[in-house]
C-alpha cells in the first residue's frame, strides 16, 4: 500500500500537480479526496521544511534556468537517417541561398537545411 501511495504522490508531482489542485470530483468518497490532498500536502511540507527536493523540483527548476544546462540549443543536431545531403554549390542546377557564401547550406528534396 506504501509503494502504491509513494507512486501517486510521485507521478502527481511529476505532472505538476499540487495538494491545492486536486478536486474532489476525481473521488469515489471526500474521505479518499481528503487523505490523498493531505497526503500530498504533507510531502510538499516536508520537502520544504526539510529543505529538500524531489525529481519534480529538478525538473522544475531546469525549465526556469535553461543557462545552467550544460547542453545548448546550439549543440543540439537533427538526424535523419536514409536521406542524402548534397552541399550547394554554384555549379548545381538548384541555386544556393545568397548567403550561402558565409555559412554551409545543405539541400534535401530541394529545401535548404542551414548548418552554422
Amino acid at each position: 500500500m506504501a509503494q502504491a501511495l509513494y507512486a501517486t504522490v510521485r507521478e502527481l508531482r511529476m505532472a505538476g500537480v499540487k495538494s491545492g489542485d486536486i478536486k474532489a470530483e476525481a473521488f469515489e468518497s471526500a474521505a479518499k479526496h481528503g487523505e490523498m490532498r493531505a497526503l500530498l500536502s504533507a510531502y510538499e511540507q516536508f520537502l520544504v521544511t526539510k529543505n529538500r527536493r524531489d525529481m519534480a523540483t529538478v525538473y522544475e527548476e531546469a525549465v526556469k534556468h535553461p543557462d545552467w544546462c550544460p547542453i545548448q540549443p546550439e549543440d543540439c543536431w537533427t538526424e535523419l537517417p536514409d536521406t542524402v545531403w548534397t552541399r550547394c554549390s554554384a555549379a548545381s542546377s538548384t541555386p544556393c541561398p545568397a548567403s550561402a557564401s558565409s555559412h554551409a547550406f545543405w539541400r534535401s528534396e530541394g529545401r535548404p537545411f542551414r548548418a552554422d
